[in-house]
């Protein structure tokens, strides 16, 4: 069986690094039928047209789409990419993750062993050697690197329980991995980060990504790889490589990252979750919790002001008003919150 496969990426004033990540794209050994870029920059058609000048899109087996955001917004620009694709399989990769040559051949190979179609979504590896730079160490890679490998802080992560934001939805029991894909260093997955993920495309379409997370959308790619999972199986595949640079411009500042984290993890409960009112007091906790670890890390940082603290407060206090209103005073309330909380960073 073989099936195709489509790169989707939705941008946002990243255009030197997207060529770049495009350039690791169409360099696989298995190139991409199709590319899908959902653009959010103000100058979009320029870098459409320095694509075109550097001849990435000339190859007339791989279909291009490069066009502008309908809204602005990663979940929307992601939407709308899906709309457009027509492979079997998507790859919603960011604007600046890098794939090495063999990346795509890796994850396609789980999808086109696994007949009877169980495994709807597949994982890279991220590592934080760039594949265009031999040596050099990304420095989104370096910081992973450190978040999770130092002793000291993995201790202090499971000591305070806060090492995911989103909580499971419901009971995580996944199942063995399907005869036939045992031996190809897979490793069952229950939820995805956003740089690095795949779907079947039927699968993601049916599911899509959640709008009432609007701009940067922490944690859309987490919602969206659960409810996805409700469909079948996440696989990590360990021979499917792909750095993540984590490239700071677009981003937003720390104290409404850390709000947002909480706040949307609770909206996306609210609204996805199978029993809301347990996730509620399970909030309620863990957010108690991680207020008491983002104190130790800005002392730790010597951040005076307690930016981890306070935002992580500010979310815990929203707990019960997210929990508590209907559906349809909820939505138009928190897009109101977020642009808050985006105007207050600026």
């Amino acid at each position: 069986m073989t099936l195709s496969w489509a790169l989707c990426i939705a941008t946002y004033n990243r255009a030197e690094v997207l060529r770049r990540a495009l350039r690791t794209a169409i360099g696989q050994t298995r190139p991409p039928a199709q590319v899908v870029i959902v653009d959010g920059s103000d100058d979009w058609a320029q870098s459409r047209d320095a694509i075109t000048a550097e001849g990435l899109d000339n190859d007339p087996s791989i279909g291009w789409t490069h066009e502008p955001a309908q809204v602005r917004g990663l979940t929307y620009q992601r939407n709308q990419g899906l709309s457009r694709v027509e492979a079997d399989v998507v790859m919603l990769f960011d604007d600046d993750t890098l794939m090495y040559p063999d990346c795509a051949e890796a994850m396609m190979r789980v999808y086109e062993t696994d007949v009877d179609g169980r495994v709807v979504g597949v994982q890279a590896r991220r590592v934080p050697e760039p594949p265009d730079e031999p040596g050099a160490t990304s420095p989104g890679g370096k910081r992973g690197q450190v978040a999770r490998g130092g002793a000291v802080w993995a201790a202090v992560h499971r000591w305070f329980g806060v090492r995911r934001y989103l909580l499971p939805y419901e009971d995580e029991a996944r199942g063995p991995l399907p005869e036939g894909l045992g031996g190809m260093g897979l490793v069952i997955a229950y939820s995805f980060r956003g740089a690095v993920m795949s779907y079947r495309a039927e699968t993601i379409r049916s599911v899509g990504f959640e709008e009432a997370l609007q701009r940067y959308a922490y944690l859309e790619d987490a919602d969206a790889s659960q409810r996805a999972a409700r469909h079948g199986l996440l696989v990590e595949a360990e021979g499917a490589r792909a750095c993540h640079l984590e490239e700071s411009s677009g981003r937003e500042g720390r104290y409404p990252v850390i709000v947002m984290g909480g706040t949307n993890a609770m909206l996306l409960h609210r609204l996805h979750a199978a029993d809301p009112e347990s996730s509620r007091r399970s909030y309620r906790r863990l957010l108690g919790r991680r207020a008491w670890y983002q104190l130790a890390k800005d002392v730790k940082a010597g951040d005076l002001s307690l930016t981890g603290w306070r935002a992580t407060r500010e979310a815990r206090r929203r707990c019960d008003e997210i929990f508590s209103r209907p559906t349809d005073e909820l939505l138009p309330w928190y897009a109101d919150y977020q642009a808050s909380l985006w105007e207050a960073a600026r």
